[in-house]
């Protein structure tokens, strides 16, 4: 079984030779499957995945897709196409020794690749609002001896106060607000990989970097994605941007103000926080 799980493990890397060998050592050390003990079999099937139909469920969990993990008539978490979880990883760069903040533990898969890349000195704190996953991230992190990743229920948007401040954050989930405890709770100079939900068209995943002068994050990278929302008990109203736009503007984060008066293509008010795209 190692062997048939090494092979497409090789036939995925094989075909993204692009990724740091940091990342790659992660996606071999952390297999895909340990983390997924249920997914839905499209188009309505649920598979409870154990030792008799794993062999045979293997290529579809290594396939570079991603795969429902939770939810009943609507899908409420996923875990992600792997190619774009480990491109995201490099783009977050992590390194040994890091403290990383993570919005929605899923399956924990993702947690567990940062672990292994900041190493036994390193820490993540990842926030799941659902009691399930939480239970199911634990369960696996705890199968792998993984002690450097502590998963916590609650509400991610609130982020964690007792283990700031972070020096990288991720959304694993599309949102319609950045909440302002994230510029309180990330170092100056952190890097933030935030996911803006749409109204209508793609969602937009942004590499930010904390500027204290400024008093904002600013864009380094915006790429075109689809997420499932964040599942909030906080309020929110729906984003209001045009894609082409977002992709091709810097954006800027600004905490609780109103407006600034500054030269921009589009300005957009939420309740926590004021886009601004320059």
């Amino acid at each position: 079984m190692n062997e048939l799980i090494k092979n497409h493990q090789d036939r995925f890397i094989a075909q993204n030779t692009s990724l740091s060998e940091e990342v790659i050592d992660a996606y071999y050390r952390i297999p895909r499957h340990l983390f997924i003990s249920k997914f839905k079999d499209y188009p309505d099937n649920w598979v409870d995945l154990d030792d008799d139909n794993l062999e045979r469920y293997l290529p579809l969990l290594y396939a570079d897709h991603p795969l429902a993990i939770f939810g009943n008539q609507e899908v409420v978490s996923t875990i992600s196409q792997p190619s774009f979880v480990l491109t995201i990883l490099d783009l977050l760069n992590l390194e040994p020794g890091q403290k990383v903040f993570e919005l929605g533990c899923g399956s924990g898969w993702n947690a567990a690749l940062m672990g292994h890349i900041v190493g036994r000195e390193g820490k993540v704190i990842s926030v799941e609002i659902i009691p399930e996953l939480v239970k199911r991230a634990r369960i696996s992190l705890d199968k792998m001896g993984i002690k450097n990743v502590k998963v916590i229920e609650g509400d991610g948007t609130k982020g964690f106060l007792e283990d700031a401040p972070y020096d990288k954050a991720i959304f694993t989930a599309g949102a319609y607000d950045l909440p302002s405890v994230f510029h309180k709770q990330l170092r100056d100079d952190a890097t933030l990989v935030f996911v803006l939900k749409g109204s209508l068209e793609a969602d937009v995943l942004y590499v930010l970097k904390k500027d204290d002068v400024e008093g904002c994050f600013i864009s380094t990278k915006a790429i075109a994605c689809s997420f499932v929302p964040v599942v909030t008990s906080s309020k929110h109203k729906v984003s209001e941007f045009n894609l082409s736009m977002a992709l091709n503007h810097t954006l800027k984060i600004y905490p609780n103000i109103k407006e600034v008066d500054v030269p921009c293509h589009h300005m957009m008010k939420q309740h926590d926080s004021l886009f601004v795209w320059v």
